[in-house]
Parts: C-alpha cells; sequence; structure tokens
C-alpha cells in the first residue's frame, strides 16, 4: 500500500514532465540543469519525477537555465499547437 510521501501530484509531475521535455529538447543532462539553475542532481531529478513542489525561485531559475520563460514550463506543447486562439 502506498504511502501519502510515495503519491505523486499529477500536476507535480506534469511539471516534471514538461522540465525533462525542455531539458532534453536542448540537449542537457540532468547534471548540466542542475549546474546552469544552481540545483543538486537529485534536486532536478525529484523535480522531473514530480516528487517535489518547487518554489517559484526554483522554476525561475530553471526556466532561465532553459532559456524560456516560467510560463513555458506549464505549456503542454501538444496540446497548446492544437489548439486555436
Amino acid at each position: 500500500m502506498p504511502t501519502a510521501s510515495s503519491v505523486v501530484d499529477p500536476t507535480l509531475l506534469r511539471l516534471g514532465v514538461r522540465i525533462r521535455q525542455l531539458r532534453e529538447d536542448r540537449g542537457l543532462s540532468v547534471e548540466r540543469l542542475a549546474e546552469l539553475a544552481g540545483l543538486s542532481v537529485r534536486g532536478v531529478l525529484y523535480l522531473e519525477h514530480g516528487r517535489r513542489n518547487p518554489r517559484a525561485t526554483t522554476l525561475l531559475a530553471i526556466a532561465a537555465a532553459l532559456g524560456v520563460e516560467i510560463g513555458d514550463l506549464f505549456v503542454d506543447e501538444p496540446a497548446r499547437r492544437g489548439r486555436r486562439d
């Protein structure tokens, strides 16, 4: 039976998947993203797996390291492309 700490919040998991997608699109390793964002490797891995609820300052650092706006961390690209504004 899973414990409360082992249950992953779906919103945090989507955020983590998006961070990983952006990192991989840029050809960055977990280690390099951690270095650029001033985070630990374990911290980046926890974020990518939806195991951490990051502070705003952490998200700003990740966005800067990835060269994107903070809002881009929350946009699902396939869904965005299919949407008509």
